[in-house]
């Protein structure tokens, strides 16, 4: 599928651009943990510190973190660098309070569900703006009244932290039917098995950004829901400005593919690294 090829293109940049920012020799060893959705390597000092980046999709960790450890500027703070994945809905109030991150990505509001006072502990590094999102129906859907919804087929992800297939759909369908109990509604494990559905004509109507407009090869209709946010990147409150800088630049590959994938740009750029 297209949308697997985008991923690993992100992939594909980030080997490609990390490569050139290298600016030392020193070869970092990797500490792998029992969990392959962390890796931890080595910097080039001696300091016991660590820092921790919690990356919002699978990518190869291995490959990743020697861009970070052999990062000069990080080495000056910390000793380790443990780059993580883990699903969002799995990311706890502890986690956050016994700062396993110093760095994540997300919506503020969503963080802010899980900790409270996240914005006195984060700050924002790099924000993506908002985009549209819309039902698509391989059939015309001007009027997506009651009776119109309860004749269709309608995928949700079950994905309760995920605004643009789950919670945004099912706030429209509540408002625009007589009896939300009643409808037709599958439940998905995740996108790509719901587009796949939906691709197959398995389902009639399921809601996504733009960017799903070059996944399908016949007509099809698309309906406004509503606008939402991406998130960004947020660091710890706590970290030194060129710290902050220097991951504002390690992680500028995997922002500026996001924001191309999603047909948004970066509205936050942080005053001391310009």
């Amino acid at each position: 599928m297209r949308l697997v090829y985008y991923i690993v293109l992100i992939v594909s940049v980030f080997m490609i651009i990390f490569g050139d920012l290298m600016l030392s020799h020193h070869t970092s060893a990797p500490l792998p943990l029992a969990d392959v959705t962390n890796f931890v390597c080595k910097t080039s000092s001696n300091r016991s510190e660590r820092l921790n980046v919690q990356l919002p999709m699978r990518v190869d960790l291995d490959a990743l973190s020697q861009q970070f450890c052999n990062s000069p500027i990080l080495a000056q703070y910390f000793g380790y660098i443990r780059l993580s994945w883990k699903p969002r809905e799995n990311i706890s109030a502890a986690d956050m309070l016994s700062e396993d991150y110093e760095v994540i990505m997300g919506r503020k509001n969503s963080l802010q569900g899980v900790l409270p006072d996240f914005s006195q502990r984060f700050e924002p590094l790099s924000t993506l703006a908002r985009f549209p999102v819309y039902w698509y129906s391989f059939e015309p859907i001007d009027n997506l009244n009651s009776e119109a919804l309860s004749r269709m087929k309608i995928g949700i992800v079950d994905d309760k932290l995920s605004h643009t297939h789950y919670f945004l759909p099912l706030r429209y369908l509540s408002s625009h039917s007589d009896d939300v109990d009643s409808l037709n509604i599958q439940y998905f494990n995740d996108t790509y098995t719901m587009y796949d559905a939906f691709k197959n004509q398995r389902i009639d109507l399921m809601s996504t950004g733009s960017w799903f407009d070059e996944e399908l090869t016949k007509p099809f209709y698309k309906h406004f829901i509503a606008h939402t946010d991406v998130g960004g990147w947020f660091v710890s409150s706590n970290l030194p400005d060129d710290a902050k800088c220097e991951l504002f630049t390690l992680l500028g590959p995997m922002t500026h593919h996001l924001s191309q994938f999603l047909q948004v740009e970066r509205t936050i750029v942080p005053a001391e690294c310009v």
